[in-house]
């Protein structure tokens, strides 16, 4: 019987050892996350029913008893945004807060109804999250070049964090695009992690692969958002995503850990003969209404995208060569049917 038990425990320990481990990662800008009057059209989005201020008190049963946060009716679960990201989601990076005059934060896009839904998330569902920080040079530059400047955006958006339960921090700037730029921002990302450590904040990144950063950048980033696509032509083929991520790790030695394959949920014009070449896009969900695809499709009405065959063969890249994970801009751009992208990821790493 002891041989028996020894044997057992040793079988399980190796079934959790292989397993795959494998983050999925989503950017979910403010403008996805609607109110209940106005989510309306499909199944996960469909939030009729419910009174529009949903927030109420309860105790969570069985966990986090100390804990009581605002939620929907226990009923609330499985036709909702938070069961869906919630299931299929590791890491959520709610878009966006920005750089705002004189260092100060700008939280315009933000709202307070996006918060809470991201906090039902977190304690149901155990849904990592992470603030993202976008903005153009003219955004980033001012505040970026003046120590008083960021030392106060720093510290603002720390509180930010830990009021509203953020465990990261995403740096989204596109693009930093002269050597002075490069240089603060390379002191900015160095401010970030040494404040934002002391509270086991995390620090990343969305870096493109023909935009290079500072070394030193790259070595202090908790993780790195890899923006494989919007490349020339087919703007995210396998072929062409792969060979992002190896030249991250060969120019700037950089371990496979730290990184988050990006796939794009979103096809463009493929054309370089078009005029509209850079400016023409089209989001997945409505791809897959206005035309007949296939999995094995990645081309519908001149637009290029990643179809299902396709976003599989990146998770097991990922896989395969012991990525962080996949990142995905962005959630709300995909399908909630049998043609979920989404779904075809998560199907693929478990």
């Amino acid at each position: 019987m002891k041989h028996y038990s020894l044997f057992t425990l040793f079988f399980f320990i190796t079934i959790i050892l292989s397993a795959t481990s494998l983050d999925i990662t989503g950017y979910l800008p403010s403008y996805r996350l609607e109110s209940s009057t106005g989510a309306t059209g499909s199944s996960v989005l469909d939030l009729s029913g419910f009174t529009p201020d949903y927030r109420t008190k309860r105790t969570v049963h069985q966990m986090n008893l100390e804990n009581s946060y605002d939620t929907f009716p226990r009923d609330y679960n499985n036709n909702t945004i938070e069961y869906w990201y919630g299931t299929n989601v590791d890491t959520i990076i709610y878009f966006s807060v920005k750089p705002g005059a004189e260092g100060s934060l700008d939280l315009s896009e933000i709202k307070d109804r996006d918060l809470a839904r991201l906090n039902n998330m977190k304690h149901m569902y155990g849904t990592n999250l992470l603030i993202a920080v976008s903005g153009s040079s003219s955004l980033f530059a001012p505040m970026a070049e003046s120590e008083e400047y960021r030392e106060s955006f720093l510290n603002s958006l720390l509180i930010f964090c830990r009021k509203n339960n953020f465990s990261g921090v995403d740096f989204d700037w596109e693009y930093p695009k002269t050597e002075k730029d490069i240089t603060n921002f390379s002191i900015l990302i160095d401010e970030s992690v040494n404040l934002f450590s002391t509270e086991e904040i995390k620090v990343s990144a969305a870096v493109s692969r023909y935009r290079p950063l500072k070394q030193e950048i790259y070595d202090k980033l908790d993780s790195i958002n890899l923006m494989a696509y919007d490349f020339y032509g087919r703007h995210s083929t396998y072929e062409s995503a792969i060979e992002a991520a190896e030249n991250l790790q060969i120019r700037y030695s950089i371990t496979p850990e730290k990184i988050n394959l990006g796939i794009p949920f979103y096809g463009r014009i493929f054309s370089g003969l078009d005029p509209q070449y850079w400016t023409k896009t089209m989001i997945y969900s409505d791809i897959r209404h206005e035309y007949d695809i296939a999995a094995d499709q990645d081309e519908a009405g001149g637009y290029y995208y990643n179809g299902i065959d396709t976003v599989k063969k990146k998770t097991n890249y990922a896989i395969e060569k012991n990525l962080k994970g996949v990142m995905i801009w962005e959630l709300g751009q995909d399908t909630y049917d049998e043609f979920s992208l989404l779904k075809a990821i998560r199907e693929e790493i478990q």
